[in-house]
């Protein structure tokens, strides 16, 4: 009986003992990933560092009093910028295109050539007008777009005109001496051309934002 109880310590010493060893090499283990954590912290950290100092400018685009400003805050602004600006030209776009067809306007494939053969010769020609496209990061088929969208326009700005005979006459009349015209007739039409287009001015200037109130606009993302 004394044996087996010498026996049964024994055993139980060396369960307590393999215990203390794995419990060591557990702890070990841990303390080894820390330190290789620690080390590669340290690592990345000098990348960094090294990076900033060697591509400053992809990382310190500018600084104010001390203070940096980082290239992915100047990103941000300019995408948010960019996006107002974008989903404001596309919503206008589309109120136009919009009060077109409830006028019953169109613009003919006869017109928009006419217009873009008009503007290619105050360009000296296609060549000139593509490297200005160029360089306002324009298509030939983003300008041909923006040529029909400006005579719909015209158009929608013509139709909400009216001039009376009597603003014909007042404008002759305190006018006469700057104008080109000789003829009765042709100083009544030089006047009708003037008024019309002083008031398809007046209009443009509120005609987004009067469209815009009529219209049921929502929008879905954060600017």
């Amino acid at each position: 009986m004394p044996e087996t109880k010498k026996t049964t310590r024994l055993k139980s010493v060396k369960k307590d003992n393999n215990l203390e060893v794995s419990l060591e090499k557990s702890v070990s283990k841990k303390r080894h990933f820390r330190s290789l954590g620690l080390i590669l912290l340290i690592l990345l950290i000098l990348i960094a560092f090294t990076l900033g100092l060697k591509f400053k400018g992809l990382v310190v685009v500018s600084t104010v009093n001390g203070n940096p400003i980082y290239s992915w805050d100047l990103a941000i602004r300019i995408y948010q910028n960019y996006l107002a600006r974008s989903l404001d030209e596309i919503v206008n776009e589309k109120l136009i295109e919009d009060e077109a067809s409830s006028l019953e306007i169109s613009v003919s494939q006869e017109e928009v050539d006419s217009e873009i053969e008009r503007v290619e010769t105050e360009f000296d020609g296609r060549t000139k007008l593509m490297e200005e496209l160029e360089k306002q990061f324009l298509s030939y088929d983003q300008f041909i777009y923006r040529v029909k969208l400006q005579l719909i326009i015209e158009k929608i700005l013509k139709k909400k005109v009216a001039i009376t005979d009597q603003e014909v006459a007042a404008y002759i009349q305190q006018n006469s001496l700057q104008m080109e015209a000789t003829t009765e007739a042709d100083l009544a039409l030089e006047a009708r051309q003037m008024l019309t287009s002083q008031k398809m001015n007046e209009i443009y200037s509120s005609l987004f934002s009067d469209l815009r109130k009529k219209a049921a606009i929502e929008t879905y993302i954060k600017l």
